[in-house]
């Protein structure tokens, strides 16, 4: 035999023989995965669920612009409700060429958030573009998430919660901002005038941008040329660093604090607590803010006692004001779309097949979205009545997985029962104080606005009487 046709046959063999073995290094992972989804398919006898039609079948870009303009107009949210109909309560859609799951299933949510908590994560391109901002701290993920959740859950199981009477000045400075004549008042911007946001409410209306930005993708470089984006949390920094430093500069000599402090001290103050285990003013910064942002847009932290004292036990006992509280943020809460990532492959309990009842195998990486929102306008839920004001629906009713405003589990909003207690207080303050309350708001329909949260679009303007003896 020639030895050039010797040499090219080796030759053809050593080709053959790489081929394969490339192809096999990169096939045989996906063959494995696949067979391990697929015998977790039939384990859980999982089916596919319900998908979203799509115009653009490669990235799913025709609902974004429908979505946008849903938003610019105020019906972001009956545009959901819509689909969710149409689709089911559990569907999927191309995401800019990913896949992602939409649902309003409670046993969906209870999975999630609960019951496999650790097969999902936030998500990695939304945390990332929020990082500026928010930098490390309870709105993360991981180490940096635990021990955030730790600090903080440990400073509202403290006296916080049951020491109303630190709130008075809040109170005070409130009602007297408020007209007892009968004209109109916008509630709202006066609700979000906390001290700790008075100065930095316009920065505040910008950074809503960073919920954009975990949406934008690759288009994430757009806002990363953003001056005004830049100028907004830094502002917010500046503000939060003046008060970082002051607590920081108090509890420099935790010991000598202690000595100086009396039992008659009662007031637990998050950051200075907070300054004792944390020592680095950037780190500090970003955990405080963690707890602040969502405070924001919430009424809980804006009021306190008034003429006739109020305690915390009696708080809890007053059950038609907290049914009252319980119907509003089923209506309009600031809550909508929760967003989490599979971490790993696993299972949704219901949603797929054609009677939508059936488990759903969820690969790794897939995005998953609970509307929070569209669950507390279900109407196999909550009954034809769903878009009613009716606090009568609460009476005898424990909320379930149906009602998740502070949604539940692990990332449970550790201020729960704070934000509750403060909001009966301003309500009971409320009526106390004046003798009627009327709606002047010339739109009866909920119109959402999209700033930090949501919130209604033409504020919240009322009119008050001043009661006739105080």
């Amino acid at each position: 035999m020639d030895s050039s046709d010797f040499t090219g046959e080796r030759l053809i063999k050593v080709v053959c023989w790489t081929t394969m073995l490339v192809a096999l290094t990169f096939l045989y992972p996906q063959w494995r995965e696949y067979a391990k989804s697929q015998a977790m398919r039939q384990q859980y006898g999982c089916k596919d669920l319900l998908r979203c039609p799509h115009q653009d079948g490669n990235w799913g870009s025709d609902l974004g612009p429908i979505r946008s303009d849903a938003m610019k107009e105020g019906r972001l949210f009956k545009l959901y409700e819509s689909q969710f109909e149409l689709y089911g309560k559990t569907f999927e859609e191309n995401f800019r060429g990913k896949r992602l799951i939409n649902t309003i299933e409670p046993a969906n949510i209870q999975q999630i958030t609960t019951l496999a908590f650790d097969d999902y994560c936030k998500d990695p391109e939304r945390t990332k573009a929020q990082a500026p901002f928010l930098g490390p701290s309870i709105f993360s993920d991981g180490p940096v998430w635990k021990q955030s959740r730790a600090l903080v859950k440990a400073a509202f199981a403290r006296a916080e919660i049951p020491d109303i009477d630190h709130l008075a000045s809040f109170t005070d400075r409130f009602m007297e901002l408020i007209p007892g004549d009968g004209s109109t008042a916008d509630m709202q911007p006066l609700l979000h005038r906390l001290p700790s946001a008075l100065s930095f409410s316009k920065p505040f209306r910008k950074l809503r941008d960073g919920n954009k930005r975990g949406e934008a993708g690759w288009l994430r470089l757009y806002y990363d040329f953003d001056k005004d984006w830049k100028e907004s949390y830094k502002t917010v920094h500046r503000f939060i660093d003046r008060e970082v430093e002051r607590a920081l500069r108090e509890t420099k000599n935790e010991d000598e604090i202690e000595k100086v402090s009396t039992p008659s001290r009662k007031r637990y103050v998050l950051l200075d607590e907070m300054a004792k285990q944390i020592r680095d003013p950037v780190k500090l910064r970003y955990q405080i803010l963690g707890v602040f942002l969502p405070g924001r847009d919430t009424a809980s932290i804006a009021v306190g006692p008034g003429d006739k004292p109020l305690i915390f036990v009696k708080l809890k006992t007053l059950v038609d004001f907290r049914n009252v509280v319980h119907e509003t943020i089923r209506l309009s809460g600031p809550a909508a779309r929760v967003w989490r990532v599979a971490s790993r492959d696993t299972i949704l309990p219901s949603g797929g097949g054609p009677d939508r009842k059936s488990p759903v195998f969820v690969p790794k990486g897939t995005a998953v979205v609970m509307g929070t929102w569209c669950v507390h306008h279900d109407r196999d839920i909550w009954g034809d009545d769903v878009q009613d004001f009716k606090p009568d629906r609460w009476i005898s009713r424990k909320p379930q997985w149906e009602f998740v405003p502070f949604l539940g589990g692990p990332r449970m909003c550790p201020a729960q029962q704070q934000v509750l207690m403060h909001v009966v207080y301003i309500l009971v303050r409320l009526t106390q104080r004046f003798e009627s309350i009327e709606s002047r708001d010339p739109v009866f329909e909920y119109v959402e606005k999209f700033t930090m949260a949501f919130e209604s679009r033409s504020g919240v303007k009322v009119a008050f009487r001043q009661a006739s003896a105080q």
